[in-house]
């Protein structure tokens, strides 16, 4: 049965990290790499402490691009 329902399990997390990068929870550190975040939504600052206007590493994404790597094996 956990094989069975296993890809679906990362399906969900790999769509549920995107979400979170919509919203702007979830994120990384500062950085200055060139695909750094920077996030400018005080709503987002508000609802869930989401650092505005500093480069972060977007680390939602790279959750989910592990996630669809692993439902892809």
């Amino acid at each position: 049965t956990g094989d069975a329902l296993a890809p679906a399990v990362v399906l969900g997390q790999a769509i549920g990290r995107l979400g979170c990068f919509s919203a702007g929870c979830c994120y990384g550190r500062e950085t200055d790499v060139p695909w750094a975040v920077t996030f400018r939504d005080a709503y987002a600052m508000r609802q869930v402490g989401t650092r505005v206007d500093v480069p972060l590493h977007p680390t939602q994404i790279y959750e989910s691009l592990a996630c669809f790597l692993i439902l892809a094996a």
